[in-house]
């Protein structure tokens, strides 16, 4: 019994030995594959990494299997990253700014990448409509040491796209070195701000802004023209937005008296409409406004020192509150009329330093193109001479003369005209006052001659 019981036991261990072993010998599926695959097409290299994509409006999100790379010699999390391939095989770790740019690992048995579509370095593509933007990455080799200890690995270039259909609030929180403002700005119908964003674009599409290197100021033309656009950052369809005032200065104080009107109670000029320096194109009764202008030089400024800030004060409207806020229309706007409606509060908001680049135009031929004021160059290349609030342009087209000015010569003319109209009233009194005198004086001699004649005459008959 005990001699069967140890050999049933010897067995057991043997056998168990042997699971052991064939379990410690069993292949790691993860394992480095000899020789490395080769892979016939891009899409059956995206099959066996199990490369996954998503693109949403704000963030972007990359997936890829860690045992795939396991097996073609990879180090996951520290050989791969994302950004522009299109000018160097490899990406170094200097170039990586952001750590979304460097995969971690989910814990999933994936590596994954999550970042912002202005990070990583993206090539930008629009399409010719201007309604359309894809950002372009490639997820890459990672060079931490040596190039030779990159390429011994099997080279991984896989490019990518994010393309969605632009808005204008799209076009400023993606932009690349975009230059714009974000300001909140609160509602008396609500609690809480909204935040207002105010940029320079190229074009009437407002999907172009200007952009600007780190530290350089963004740059207009002064031949050419610049687009302004202020939206809400949200996507409730509830808000409207206006604009009741915009403004330029050659300072950044919004009081600057260096000024150039664009809107004035939420419209353009009519003279600067008709010479096309400010157009609007929307105000009151959406989520954005929309307006372009030609830039102006200033009257004894250096042309290096040629530059601008833009002032707009501006109102959010819950229309659902407040309907009159939509039913606004600029002809429908009396001149000086307050534009604001019982439910908005407003705020002024200001962009800039804006460099004006006038090389080798008309504004900075004689000494500003000879204007007294402002200058600028309308569509066809000529010289328009305007003038700031509260004065307007000469007959000669180059000189601006205060309207306070003509105000006052006209209330002197005023008061005078009062003080001669007076003097030539008492003149009038006092004529009639002597012709009454005169007329009495002469009742009283003509009555005392009469009574003179009568007692002569009747004296002289006595006597006879």
């Amino acid at each position: 019994m005990l001699t069967n019981m140890a050999i049933f036991w010897f067995a057991g261990s043997i056998l168990l030995k042997f699971i052991c072993i064939v379990t410690s010998q069993s292949p790691d599926p993860c394992a480095p594959l000899q020789p490395v695959p080769i892979f016939n097409d891009e899409q059956a290299l995206l099959d066996f990494l199990g490369f996954n994509v998503t693109c949403a409006l704000h963030d972007v999100k990359v997936r890829i299997s860690e045992c795939s790379l396991k097996q073609l010699r990879y180090q996951p999390v520290k050989d791969l990253g994302v950004g522009n391939f299109s000018t160097s095989s490899f990406i170094s770790t200097r170039d990586l700014d952001d750590p979304g740019c460097l995969p971690y690992n989910d814990g999933s048995g994936s590596i994954m990448f999550k970042f912002n579509l202005t990070m990583c370095h993206p090539s930008v593509i629009v399409d010719k409509s201007g309604n359309n933007m894809s950002y372009v990455y490639t997820v890459g080799n990672v060079v931490n040491g040596s190039v030779l200890d990159a390429v011994r690995r099997m080279r991984l270039s896989i490019p990518f796209t994010c393309g969605f259909m632009m808005s204008m609030r799209d076009s400023l929180d993606f932009s690349v070195l975009g230059v714009y403002l974000r300001s909140p700005v609160r509602m008396k119908t609500q609690t809480g701000l909204q935040n207002v964003l105010m940029g320079l674009f190229r074009d009437a599409n407002f999907r172009h802004p200007i952009t600007a290197k780190p530290n350089e100021f963004p740059r207009v033309k002064l031949d050419s023209t610049t687009y302004l656009g202020l939206t809400i950052d949200t996507d409730e369809n509830y808000l409207a937005l206006e604009a009741a005032n915009c403004w330029i200065t050659h300072e950044s104080s919004f009081s600057d008296r260096r000024r150039n009107d664009l809107l004035k109670n939420g419209c353009p000029d009519p003279d600067a409409e008709r010479t096309g320096l400010v157009r609007l194109s929307r105000n009151f009764n959406s989520t954005t406004v929309e307006m372009s202008f030609r830039p102006s030089t200033w009257k004894l400024a250096a042309h290096s020192l040629q530059r601008m800030y833009i002032h707009c004060r501006v109102s959010l409207c819950d229309w659902v509150l407040d309907q009159k806020c939509i039913e606004k229309h600029c002809p429908e706007i009396e001149p000086g009329a307050n534009s604001y409606g019982n439910n908005m509060i407003s705020k002024v908001i200001s962009l800039g330093p804006i460099s004006i680049d006038g090389s080798f135009n008309v504004c900075h031929e004689q000494n500003n193109g000879g204007c007294s004021h402002l200058c600028s160059v309308d569509e066809k290349g000529a010289r328009i001479c305007h003038c700031p609030p509260n004065s307007f342009l000469q007959s000669d087209g180059l000189s601006c003369r205060s309207k306070e000015v003509i105000k006052a010569f006209k209330h002197q003319l005023h008061k005078r005209s009062i003080r001669n109209s007076g003097r030539i009233e008492n003149g009038y009194a006092w004529m009639g006052s002597l012709a009454i005198l005169f007329m009495l004086v002469m009742a009283f001699s003509i009555r005392i001659r009469t009574i003179l004649r009568v007692k002569r005459y009747g004296k002289g008959r006595l006597e006879l």
